[in-house]
């Protein structure tokens, strides 16, 4: 092997697409909050990348950056109110949902014979049964409950599905709802969101509404990045 090469460089591996739209919405944050006019070259090229992995989870994050950029381009013409606001919020919900139409179609066809289905469908059972504080730490639609394996798993039949059998648990940790509402039931699906709600007005009263900055913050808090860093925290902790 040649050792005088002009160029080298270094391998670096993703486990899957989702390592990847985080690595590249963090990227973008900082890019955004930096300035947008004057990286709007490499905010382009992040915003390529993540139409490329055809995520839904990544589609739902590019209308939120298009609609905060038109909504900057436009914001002369457009009334300030919270009514504005809101409906500017809507519009980026509708997007993300029909970007999302082809996921949910698969999870309605399948059902609870699908792992993801599975998990969506008998967490709400188990929201309802454990109510309010869910079934506890390390019993479901984690991968420390296919690890210790859960007895719910047993209890509702989901030891047979594909990916959440007691040899293949591949796809125990593989959704992030049920993992919220089922595990801490509906006192802890609440709290999770009033945690949202309570940061995002933290960030809206640190920088103006729609500035570089918000818009970075905003764009790591509403993506899958703070989940990815909340579901493993919360696993962290239950490992210690």
């Amino acid at each position: 092997m040649e050792t005088d090469m002009a160029f080298h460089y270094i391998p670096f591996y993703i486990p899957t697409v989702h390592f990847l739209v985080i690595a590249v919405l963090s990227m973008m944050a900082i890019l955004l909050a930096d300035g947008i006019k004057r990286n709007k070259i490499f905010i382009l090229f992040g915003l390529i990348i993540l139409i490329l992995t055809f995520r839904s989870k990544a589609f739902t994050a590019i209308a939120f950056i298009l609609l905060s950029l038109w909504w900057i381009n436009h914001r002369r013409y457009i009334n300030h109110s919270k009514a504005g606001f809101v409906t500017g919020m809507m519009i980026a919900i509708l997007i993300a949902i029909y970007f999302s139409m082809e996921r949910i179609e698969e999870y309605v066809t399948y059902g609870d014979t699908s792992a993801r289905g599975a998990f969506y469908i008998y967490g709400l059972d188990i929201a309802l049964e454990k109510f309010p504080l869910g079934s506890g730490f390390c019993t479901f639609a984690s991968s420390l409950s296919a690890k210790y394996y859960s007895p719910l798993y047993y209890e509702y039949g989901m030891n047979y599905i594909t990916g959440i059998t007691v040899d293949d648990i591949s796809y125990a940790g593989d959704v992030f709802w049920p993992n919220i509402y089922a595990q801490y039931g509906y006192i802890g699906f609440v709290t999770y969101l009033f945690m949202l709600y309570y940061i995002f007005k933290s960030i809206s009263s640190r920088f103006q509404m729609f500035s570089n900055q918000w818009i970075g913050a905003t764009t790591i808090l509403y993506t899958p990045y703070q989940q990815h860093l909340l579901k493993h925290s919360i696993q962290t902790i239950q490992l210690s």
